[in-house]
């Protein structure tokens, strides 16, 4: 990339072409066994599915950002406790609780949130797409019979 952020035009084209021949792939070869119809439509499931992996990979993308978010809280709890030192006669104790009390809500937000959305991740985006759902519903608390005998009780006088 260049010092603007932008991708050079000498590799604009080339990828812009790549992209193309990959999506005219996807959209002949994904169905290969149906008629024309059935090509076609394959083929455009095919690249709407293509656009749900980039999302996917984004979603993995959060975690490093997570990740960079506190080291960036931790260089701030930092710089606070720096200027907190500078100030006469209390500066060290408040500089001191400023650097324990901050650095661990630091630890506890960022492994609380990578704990949740790696959690996240698993049951709501990989999971679905290898696991078939099967077996019986689950339904606690509640009698399922299979058979019921009925009986006549003698009646007293």
């Amino acid at each position: 990339l260049s010092k603007t952020g932008k991708l050079p035009e000498i590799l604009a084209m080339p990828f812009g072409i790549l992209a193309i021949i990959q999506a005219v792939l996807i959209f002949l070869f994904t169905e290969r066994k149906s008629g024309l119809a059935g090509r076609i439509g394959g083929g455009v499931f095919g690249l709407f599915g293509a656009v749900f992996y980039f999302g996917d990979i984004l979603s993995y993308v959060r975690l490093m950002a997570l990740g960079m978010v506190t080291a960036g809280l931790g260089m701030a709890v930092n710089i606070l406790v720096k200027l907190l030192i500078d100030i006469p006669y209390v500066g060290w104790l408040l500089a001191a609780v400023m650097f324990v009390v901050g650095h661990l809500f630091n630890l506890a937000m960022s492994t609380l949130s990578a704990f949740v959305h790696s959690l996240r991740l698993q049951f709501v985006e990989f999971f679905p797409k290898f696991m078939e759902g099967g077996g019986k519903d689950f339904i606690p608390l509640k009698k399922k019979y299979k058979h019921v005998l009925v009986t006549q009780s003698e009646k007293s006088d």
